[in-house]
């Protein structure tokens, strides 16, 4: 076993908060793993999923840090190997490995990006190994084979441990794999509130007069940015500290920061270079992020691969025409919507019509009803007056 296969943390440094129903789904899993043994049946992989920087593997090594599990970490990019067959047995020795310690947990990070299955890509044997040899596991989590030999017997047998799988999408993973009784399926999206909790957690300590403000000023970053996932935001801060460090540059020197910065062994010297902490006023950030959202934007607007790729399959128009072609597109769709509800609002008044069409001819027939009645009563009147008479 590599010492790398063993995430000891260390770099998980600060007070970050983990929110509460992601903690909980986390702890929920690894207890009911490591209560398996009283046939209580539960899937050995946890397999959280959503969209892109909502801080899916983040949280996982939070969860991990607090509670002092530590992960054997297999990434996306070990799940293919030139040699066929080798990423499904490191999955089998890393799976042994950790079971050496009850506190020890898989976690194969971006599962969807190393086995999924997109448009136009050709499956390989390991990408179906891979997968064969996730669901041997979650069938027999306590009877791992390593090597040419498979074997049965009570020498391959392990502790059971619990795996958790991060992935944009798993629908692109092999479905027998993702079936109930082999993975937990959780979609992580986390919500505006507590969104503003973890960049309140991030910003906290830059809290003073004329800076950060506190959770107010979380909320109201956040709500600023609605469409944006959770990276977005640490990348605004981030970016806060632009104007110090060129500072930095500027007083040092273009010539001087090799030396400035990396001691004789090439190892950064990160505790002798003292760099302001930035604006981090709630102006401050917003005006960092509406420059990252306009790089975001040029990547979608100003796609150079039209240019610079002769086979390109789109219909090469330059970035002013895709610029005009999105505005008419909005426009039309605007103008879908109008027609959208205009149509709505007809329909609505066709309804009120019918109701009130109904009630009227209600109301008619109550009042012939009643007539016909008293017509009925004075007739009967009438003929009885008559007959006492005669």
């Amino acid at each position: 076993m590599r010492v790398s296969e063993l995430r000891s943390l260390a770099n998980v440094q600060g007070d970050y908060h983990v929110p509460e129903r992601f903690r909980d789904k986390f702890a929920t899993h690894l207890v009911k793993n490591a209560l398996a043994s009283s046939n209580l049946q539960t899937p050995l992989i946890l397999g959280i999923w959503g969209g892109k920087g909502c801080g899916k593997s983040f949280n996982v090594e939070l969860c991990c840090r607090d509670m002092g599990v530590t992960p054997i970490v297999t990434s996306a990019g070990e799940l293919e190997d030139p040699v066929a067959g080798e990423p499904g047995a490191l999955l089998r020795r890393r799976y042994l490995a950790a079971s050496t310690a009850i506190r020890h947990t898989g976690k194969p990070a971006d599962l969807d990006a190393g086995i999924g299955r997109h448009r136009d890509d050709k499956t390989t044997v390991n990408n179906q190994i891979v997968a064969a040899t996730l669901m041997n596991l979650c069938d027999d989590p306590t009877r791992v084979s390593v090597g040419g030999e498979w074997r049965a017997d009570d020498r391959a047998r392990c502790e059971r441990v619990p795996i958790v799988v991060t992935g944009n999408d798993l629908s692109r993973v092999y479905a027998p794999l993702t079936r109930s009784g082999r993975m937990d399926l959780w979609m992580w999206e986390p919500t505006r509130d507590e969104i503003a909790e973890m960049v309140h957690q991030l910003l906290k300590d830059d809290k003073r007069p004329g800076g950060y403000g506190g959770i107010e000023d979380a909320r109201r970053f956040v709500d600023a940015f609605d469409a944006q996932p959770l990276d977005f935001f640490g990348a605004a801060r981030s970016r806060c500290v632009d104007d110090d460090v060129r500072a930095f540059v500027d007083r040092v020197g273009v010539e001087s920061l090799g030396t400035r910065l990396l001691s004789s062994g090439d190892k950064i010297k990160s505790k002798s270079v003292v760099v302001g902490r930035g604006d981090v006023s709630l102006e401050a950030l917003v005006r960092a992020g509406r420059a990252i959202e306009r790089e975001q934007q040029n990547v979608l607007d100003v796609r150079l691969s039209r240019e610079y790729l002769a086979n390109w399959d789109d219909d090469g128009s330059s970035a002013a025409e895709v610029a005009r072609r999105r505005a008419d597109d909005r426009r039309r769709a605007d103008g879908l919507a109008v027609a959208a509800d205009a149509e709505e609002a007809r329909r609505r008044h066709r309804v009120a019509e019918a109701e009130e069409r109904a009630r009227r001819e209600a109301a008619e027939g109550a009042l012939a009803a009643a007539a016909e009645r008293a017509l009925r009563c004075v007739l009967y009147t009438g003929s009885h007056a008559t007959a006492s008479a005669w």
